[in-house]
Parts: C-alpha cells; structure tokens; sequence
C-alpha cells in the first residue's frame, strides 16, 4: 500500500464541489521547500476527498503562502554560492514553480490531504493533522528566522532537516529527488513536453507562447484552457464567445458557441442557447444543442450521458441512444455503468449497456479478459454466496453458479469452488479441464515451459500433482506424492514415500527421491543448482547432477543467519553437522550469553569456555565480561578482552579500550585506550565512536577527531548523548547556525544545558541579532532546570532592567552560592560601585551584610 499526501488549490475549505487545482502527490511528506506554503492562516478542517467528514485536513491562505515562498526562494538565490549545486537547474525549477502558482493557483486556500498517512498510525487523525500543523508553524519559524538574520546556515535548525539521510539544509535542498521543489509541487499535473508551447498571461489577458520564446498568439483571450492531451485542442474566451485553438497558435474552431468544453477523444461539448450538443474537431456539429446539459462518461469521448427534460440517458458521439432518457443519475465506474431510473432502485449496465438488474455496486466485480469486459456477480444463497460470469453482452461463459470463481490468466481456465472442491474450466473451448474434485488447485508463477505454458499444483485427497495448462493441457504427474513444492524455474521438491527428490516439470527425476528434506534453491550460486540434505549433512548438488559436501564455514553461515527463514528441524540438524564445531563453538557462545544476561554465572562459565576452547572469539569478550563483573577479575579480564581484541573481535577491542582508559586491571594508558576505542570504531562497533568522542574530547581536546567521531555516533543514533557536545564543539568553531541545530534537538528533553548555551548566543548576538527576549527565555527556562551556570548569565541579563534589579540579585545570589565561575568577580565589581540611592543601592546593602 503506498501512503501518499495531496496538495490542492481549493476555492472552499472542505467543500469536494468547489474549483480545485490538483497539485501535488507525494510520498509520506510535504517536503520541506514547500512549507512556506503554509506560512499564514493555518487550520484543521474537513478533508474533501478522503473520509470527507472527518476533520483532518489542513489548510493554509493561499495568496500569502506564494509570496512566503517567493521570498523563501529568492533568498535561497541571493545565496546561492553557500546552498546550490546546480544554480541553472534551481532557476529553472523557480520559474515553472512560480509560473504554475501565479498562473493557475487562483483561489483562496492550499489543502493538504494527509489522510494516507495518518492511517499509517493508530493515534487520533486529528491530533496527528494538529501536529503536523505544528510541525509546518516550527519549520516556517526557522525559515523566517534566516531570512530576517541573512544567515543560511539557521536553516540547518528547522526539524525537517533532522531526516537521517539529510544532515543539512543544502544536502535537503539538492536532493535530486526534489528538482528544487518543482518535482513536487507538479507531481499531479499533466506530464508537459519541453517543447511544448506555453499560455502566458499579460495585462489579464492570455496569449501563447512557443518553447524559444517566440509568441504564437498575442494576449487576447479572456480565458485560455489547457490543452487536451488527446485532441492538442485549449478552449478560449473572446468577448463572451468560446471558441479553440491548436499547439501551433491557429484559432481552429472560431469563438462562436455560447459555452464550450474541452474535448474527450474527439468530440467536445458545446452550447448555444442554453442547449447542449457535440461537435466534432472541425467544430461541425454532430449532435445538435438540444439538452439540457451533458458530460462524456470517459476520457475517449465514445459515450455521453445527457439531460433531456428531468431525466439523463446515454447517446454515442452521432446522437445514436445507447440508453433511453429513463434515468434521475447516471454514473460511469471502472467496467460497468450505474443508473437510477425515475422510480425504483439503481441498476448496473455492462459497457455495452446490457442491463445486469439491481444487484447492488457491492455484488459486481469486473475486469478485462481478451479485450473485453467480464463481470462476476453473486448472490445470497441460505448462507452461502453464489457466483456467475457474464460477457460485456450478458453471456454467460460458465455453465452455472459457483462457490467461487477466480480466473488464472496464466492457465487461460477459471479456478473453480464448487462443493468445497476446486476444478479447472476453459470457457474458450467450452469445457472443464479438471472436474471439482479435487482439494487444492495453487497456480505457480515462477514455473514455465519452453513453449510459454504455466503449471498447477494439485492435490487431490493427501496427495500431491502438477497439472499444465497452455495449448495442450494435461497431467505432468498424477497426484501421487505427499509433498510437491516449487524449488525454482522448472523444478519441485518432491516427497514420495517419506524420501525428497528434485522433479523436473515434465515429471521426470533429476534427482532420485533419497534425501531427508526438501532441497533449498535460497542459498546457491549460480553454478550450483541446490542444496540438498542427505545422512544428516548438507551437500551441493552441481550443474552436472554430482554433490560435494557443503563447506563448514559457509553451512554456519546459512544456519546462522537464515535458520528463521523456514528451514525445517531436519535442514537445520544436516547444516549444524556439516558446520561441525563452528556450529558448536556458537550454540555454545549464545547459550553462554543468554546465562550471563540472566547473572546465572555458574551456568555461564562453562559454555564460554567451551565456546573459546572451539575457536568463538566472540566468547573471549563475554568471559572477560564475567571476569570482570562477576569475579572482580580484572587481570583475567583484560587478557581475555586482549584475546578476544587480537581475533577480531570488535567488542572485545570496545572493553580493552575501556580498561586501558579506566585503568581497570592494568595501568591507566590513555594512549592504548584511544588505540583500541579506534579499532573497535573501524571494526564496526557503532557504540565505541561515542566513548572514544568523549575521550578525545575531555582527556586529550583534539576537537577536531572529536567533532568527527560525535558525528558518527549522532548519525548511528546516540542522539541525546552527543547533542550538547556536537553544539558545544560547532560554538568553539563559531559555527553558532549548527550548534543551534544540535542544541534545539537536546531542548526537546528539557535539557538545562542546552537552554543555557542557546540563551547566551541570543544574549551576546552569537551567529544573529541579540535577542533580549528569547535571551530571557531561555536563561529562565535554563535556571527552571537547575543549570547553575545560568544563574550568572540571567543575572547580568536582569541588571540592564531596573524593574528586574531585585531578581537579578537573587540569582547573582545563588550564582555565588552555587560557585559559579565569574559570579564573586561580579558581585565584588558591583560593590566596589559607588553607593547611590534607590533599589540597587538597598540590594547592594543586603549583599555586602
């Protein structure tokens, strides 16, 4: 199931009567580029299209989100050096985005249907449109913060750049996914030929325009229609008369019908008078304005359905009716026709409109079989359904009603269920290919013979066969077996007697039916044509019909990895075997872990050792484990986790580093434990990158190695952990944009720490303009939290302000109390000050007592 998101330009809020302009069709987002779309008047309320009556479709005023994204877009352009890869491919995206939205997004509201994708959850859809909302409101709060500041690089600090595979604003902005946005934005339009000419507007009239930018047709139009794709026809308005033009700019059918349509396939709906006929592409009328409206039922024009007096009916291109006017409603679906007549309840009509009753929509399926439409119908029968099949002509291809029908294209023959029991028919030749009489009937796709014909598997009581369809169909193998299962191209397992063998799909053995389980294609290369499993070990079989015995390493490899992807206990038992004391070295190791994990030590110990005595040495760093934890040994475990290091193991390298660091069983060496936090980092051991960035940071402050290795750990998911520290390291860069980023990702735990370091950039104007406010903000939320060294920063924000002169002497106060660096300098500056009078002067009393 796809799980899409729709972008319109609608007239009305939750109306699905309104103009519209379908715009976008995007998987699991609205991209960023095109939130500022968004920017004003944003508000939850009825989808149109989905579900239409529950609330949780979002909307936004539509003038004002073209001009913030305008502004959006020209400040991306005015730095373009620092964000753009391709500068020509971005200005071009820019112009046919904004040519499409001046152009044709005319009415008031932009309505994102995100219906799909609130289904994804089972959380209110409504509290998830309103944190949707919330999220766009956040995103465009960034935007317009870099745009006031000038500074691209506080884009990085909207949320929607957190997406794993961005990292950055620019890397979000260039993904060649996007095309800048226009991708997007004109997902749902009809796909445009480069060369093809373009309608342009001029002094509210329209004109067209060719590709090199030559004018086809001066503005002169009041209105001017796309083009149909199939007709290369655009209705026009000149002076209250419609008339149409083609691609190369000729007026081919003058402005002379009261209204007008655009054409399906190659007629067009016209008016002259108040009455509607059909015209022709010549504009000759080939169904006089004699309705009272009209409208085509599909794209190809072939049939109308019409208004004469009350009631509506159906006429071909030449007024030849196909359907008396009998009808209050008419409705054209995928197949099948639906009307209401005047009295009486709706009936369906095949699409060469033989009346198949009232049935009900819910009780019709069709589809195309050999060109032409087919219809199953059923109906009640005590509690069971009844199926039949008719032809577009109300024929009936089968003969009788059936618990179930489903047509095998691939056998050309409906599967049949009749009395639980399941046969093959072929209407065609009007006859059965295999009676209902048999339990099971599975087609299978991936077996073909040389001549094109597809296969069946069949069973009939316990026992199993292969049916083939095609020109000549007929049994390969009479259901005789007590297993039959596809093994790849032509080829089965087959089980007779308690025995597998491999059967072609002629019937014939390619491998005698002597081994203990099915053969496996999965894990094969393509000289080897599979595995097979014969006294209790696994072999493989070649392309010359011999077999070798499967080598250790790779039989662990298969029963390690894939034991839970439906190998059997017997394929299991013959890999294990064939893997020898591999196999025995792990199950002893997992065993091992799985007791250490429960603090069952005593059972522990000896299935570690076992496992290191057969070679596992992935087992050296859980016995250093125990060692270390258990027994206190520190020594044992160090030479374990040494071992362990020196085999391979990057878990094992992970805890000797940290030994060394800790110095835990050996003197403390910062030097061998930056060496063996590094190994474990180059062997893949994601956690490590953390350790070693703090490392490298605290003990030997190589910023840069630690920037890089806090990055990694940030990119493989310890998020909360390096966030303040990646913040920290971008300020001592004065990249203050990304350390805003990293601190904003940290406030979203409530974090002290990064209110404070955020409060002192807005405070100092720190990669922006000071901001008193979000200063105080922050200080005060940063102080909430109990981060002392707030206290200080707050207090000399608070002096600036003689209304705030007293608080600010209550955290100066608990600055001191706290010891926080700077807080005695402060208090002694301000009592070295000259006494005066007024609140300061009776504040600085009470702290010099």
């Amino acid at each position: 199931m796809s799980h899409r998101l729709y972008l319109y330009n609608k007239a009305e809020i939750g109306s699905s009567e309104d103009d519209c302009l379908a715009l976008m069709e995007w998987s699991y987002e609205l991209p960023l580029l095109l939130h500022p779309l968004f920017a004003q008047g944003g508000c939850v309320g009825h989808n149109c299209y989905n579900d239409p009556h529950s609330e949780e479709g979002l909307y936004a005023e539509a003038p004002a989100g073209i001009e913030a994204l305008r502004a959006f877009y020209a400040f991306i352009e005015r730095h373009a050096g620092s964000l753009l890869d391709d500068v020509e491919a971005f200005r071009n995206a820019r112009e046919r985005i904004f040519q499409l939205l001046d152009g044709r997004a005319r009415h008031a509201w932009f309505h994102l249907d995100a219906w799909d994708l609130f289904n994804m959850r089972d959380d209110d859809r409504r509290a998830q449109a309103d944190a949707l909302l919330e999220e766009i409101a956040r995103n465009n709060a960034c935007i317009r913060e870099a745009i006031d500041n000038d500074n691209p690089l506080l884009l990085d600090n909207c949320p929607a750049v957190d997406a794993p595979w961005a990292g950055s604003f620019r890397a979000l902005l260039n993904h060649s996914g996007y095309d800048y946005g226009w991708e997007p934005l004109g997902s749902m339009l009809p796909v445009q030929d480069e060369d093809a000419p373009q309608i342009f507007c001029e002094n509210q009239l329209y004109g067209l325009r060719a590709a090199d930018g030559r004018v086809l047709i001066e503005p002169r139009y009041q209105a001017f229609f796309d083009f149909d794709r199939l007709s290369d026809r655009a209705c026009v308005h000149l002076d209250g008369r419609f008339g149409y033009v083609d691609r190369r700019g000729h007026e081919v059918i003058a402005c002379q019908f009261e209204d007008a349509f655009d054409f399906a396939g190659g007629h067009a709906l016209v008016a002259e008078s108040g009455k509607f006929g059909l015209i022709d592409l010549q504009g000759r009328l080939t169904v006089p304005c004699q309705f009272e409206a009209g409208e085509p039922l599909d794209h190809t024009g072939a049939t109308w359905a019409v208004q004469q007096g009350e009631l509506w009916g159906v006429i071909d291109p030449q007024g030849n009716w196909l359907l008396p006017a009998q009808y209050r409603q008419i409705q054209a679906y995928e197949g099948y026709y639906a009307a209401r007549p005047a009295k009486g309840p709706q009936h369906l009509f095949t699409t060469r409109f033989h009346d198949l009753g009232a049935i009900g929509i819910d009780n019709l399926q069709s589809f195309d079989l050999d060109s032409r439409e087919t219809y199953l119908i059923r109906r009640r029968d005590g509690q069971q359904w009844r199926w039949r099949a008719l032809d577009d002509q109300g024929q009936a291809l089968l003969p009788g009603e059936y618990q179930a029908l489903d047509y095998l294209h691939d056998m050309q023959a409906w599967l049949v269920r009749d009395n639980r029991l399941y046969g093959l028919y072929r209407h065609q030749q009007q006859r059965w290919l295999l009676p209902c009489a048999y339990t099971r009937i599975e087609l299978q796709l991936g077996c073909r013979s040389a001549d094109g014909s597809y296969y069946c598997r069949v069973q009939e009581g316990q026992h199993w066969g292969l049916y083939r369809g095609g020109a000549q169909p007929g049994w390969s193998a009479q259901p005789r077996f007590e297993r039959l299962e596809s093994l790849y191209d032509q080829y089965f397992s087959a089980c007779l007697e308690g025995r597998w063998g491999i059967l072609d799909s002629d019937g014939q053995w390619l491998r005698e039916p002597l081994d203990q389980a099915r053969a496996e294609h999965r894990f094969v290369q393509s000289e080897e044509r599979a595995l097979v499993f014969r006294d209790d070990r696994a072999w493989l079989l070649q392309a010359d019909g011999s077999s070798q015995p499967l080598a250790a390493e790779r039989a662990l490899q298969i029963v390690d990895r894939y034991a839970q992807f439906g190998l059997s206990e017997v394929q299991q038992a013959c890999l294990q075997r064939s893997a020898g004391d591999l196999w025995l070295a792990l199950d002893a190791h997992r065993r091992g872990v799985t007791a250490l994990e429960a603090q069952d030590y005593e059972k522990a110990r000896p299935l570690l050792l076992r496992a290191v005595e057969l070679g596992n040495s992935d087992a050296l760093n859980d016995l250093g484990c125990l060692l270390d934890h258990a027994d206190q040994d520190h020594a044992g475990a160090l030479a374990c986790f040494q071992r362990g290091s020196d085999a391979g193991s990057a878990l094992a390298a992970r805890n000797l580093g940290d030994c060394y660091r800790q110095g835990r069983g050996c003197t403390q060496d910062r030097a061998l434990a930056r060496h063996y936090l590094q190994l474990a980092t180059e062997r893949s051991h994601r956690p490590a990158h953390l350790e070693l960035a703090q490392l490298l940071l605290d003990e030997e402050a190589d910023y840069d190695l630690a920037l890089q290795h806090f990055t990694a750990a940030w990119r493989y998911g310890d998020k909360d952990a390096s966030a303040n520290y990646l913040g920290w390291l971008h300020e001592q860069r004065e990249d203050y944009a990304q350390a805003r980023r990293y601190y904003q990702h940290s406030l979203r735990n409530g974090d002290g720490y990064a209110h404070w370091r955020l409060g002192r950039q807005y405070l100092h104007g720190l990669g922006g303009k000071a901001d008193p406010g979000k200063a105080r903000e922050h200080l005060q939320q940063a102080c909430a939290e109990q981060y002392e060294d707030a206290y200080l920063d707050l207090a000399e924000l608070l002096l600036g302000n003689e209304a705030d002169q007293e608080q600010a002497l209550e955290w100066l106060r608990k600055a001191l109390d706290a010891g926080v660096a700077g807080a005695r300098e402060r208090a002694e500056g301000l009592l070295a000050q000259r006494r005066q009078s007024g609140p300061l002067a009776r504040l600085l009393d009470r702290l010099r007592q």
